[in-house]
């Protein structure tokens, strides 16, 4: 192709020093600048994306089927049948949940009590970090708390909890009798990453919770664990199709909505901010091409009366511009995945694990990304090659080499 071996041509003639090879110089280390700088903040986004949603995921279950109103035993034996049936599933269990007011001697919280069935309960399928456990005779009258609760309670292994729900608290108050007080064992203290685990919730068998909120036959849902969170939605719409009855599905990309809206809005943010380096950079591309195309007015016109068509010349300068965008995009992208092995691989930069829950500043790079960016730079250098290419093509053959 005629149009490519020109602009090769020209790239090569530019290693002669001058004050056009300079701004094309530059050209290419501001783009290369812009997509080194993207890769790595883009790749610093991921890494803390995947961070918070690795930290609400780890005892959180990636989808919920809440019961609006209790559904019979066959239709919850069909709703598990499906979900044991489904490929990405690796666990479910039934649930309950309630306020309470737990406490130990002098020491009291308000948390949240969600009962599970016994076949998950303390079991390395119901997701909990244990920070440490007990055997006891207490069977289903345990209880599992957070270390944060057990601190904070002043609560050890074995100890025996009060457990009184708000329910019992109001029912007391309007038959003048003592509340229903409930005294498990704790036989379990976990830690996990999720704050909001650790502050607001404890756990107990099912048969438990169903007593102290007094709902005999009345069941809050179905938790879900899936193999790759990622397929929740996937399976919201097939539990969808099934239409089953009295239910409502959220997966945790409903329940944390909006933080996941604000990364989201941040790293696109963060992507076209950067983008406004290789933006700039564009603009040498231009004042380089524009002043190559006065420099080769001659050469110009010679193509021209040889038969080369204006919409060929036109093509010889989009083609410079875009090789000058590759060639800093190319550059940069060599920068910056440099960049990234050594942080992910030798952390070049640490952090104090003592404050932080991670000793280094995590990253991760998708393909996606580095598709985006290599977008970006060759859009903008061509945007940028447009208007001299077009000049070049207006070139006037007769007045280009009159005087040759």
């Amino acid at each position: 192709m005629i149009e490519y071996f020109v602009a090769k041509r020209y790239m090569k003639s530019k290693r002669r020093l001058n004050f056009i090879t300079v701004i094309s110089r530059i050209s290419v280390l501001g783009v290369s600048l812009g997509v080194a700088a993207l890769i790595v903040v883009l790749s610093v986004f991921n890494g803390f994306g995947d961070l918070a949603k690795k930290m609400m995921l780890e005892a959180e279950p990636h989808l919920i089927i809440h019961f609006t109103k209790t559904p019979d035993k066959t239709e919850i034996g069909n709703i598990k049948k499906f979900l044991r049936d489904y490929n990405d599933v690796s666990s479910c269990y039934l649930f309950s949940q309630g306020k309470a007011i737990i406490g130990i001697g002098k020491s009291f919280d308000i948390l949240t009590v969600t009962g599970v069935e016994n076949d998950y309960y303390f079991s390395d399928k119901f997701r909990l970090k244990k920070y440490s456990e007990t055997e006891s005779s207490a069977g289903k009258n345990s209880i599992a708390i957070s270390l944060y609760t057990a601190i904070k309670l002043n609560a050890r292994l074995g100890d025996t909890l009060g457990v009184t729900s708000f329910q019992n608290l109001e029912k007391s108050v309007t038959t003048f009798l003592t509340p229903r007080v409930i005294k498990p064992v704790v036989t379990m203290i976990f830690n996990t990453n999720n704050n909001r685990l650790n502050s607001k919730y404890v756990y107990m068998p099912l048969s438990k919770t169903k007593a102290l909120f007094a709902r005999k036959n009345r069941l809050a849902g179905i938790s879900v664990f899936m193999k790759n969170f990622k397929n929740a939605g996937k399976l919201k719409s097939a539990l969808l199709n099934k239409h089953f009855p009295f239910t409502e599905i959220t997966t945790w990309e409903d329940t944390h909505k909006q933080l996941l809206t604000v990364m989201r809005i941040e790293r696109w943010s963060a992507y076209l901010i950067l983008s406004l380096i290789i933006a700039i950079a564009s603009f040498n591309i231009l004042s380089s091409l524009t002043m190559s195309v006065t420099v080769k007015q001659k050469d110009i016109g010679v193509m021209r009366s040889f038969g080369v068509s204006r919409k060929s010349i036109k093509k010889i300068f989009l083609i410079e511009g875009a090789l000058t965008g590759l060639k800093g995009a190319l550059l940069g992208f060599l920068i910056g995945f440099s960049i990234y092995l050594a942080q992910l691989y030798f952390h070049i930069y640490s952090l104090d694990a003592t404050k932080y829950i991670i000793d280094a500043l995590p990253v991760k790079l998708y393909f996606s990304d580095v598709l985006a960016i290599t977008f970006m730079a060759l859009f903008l250098a061509f945007l940028s090659a447009l208007y001299p290419s077009t000049i070049a093509a207006k070139t006037n053959v007769i007045e280009a080499i009159k005087w040759e």
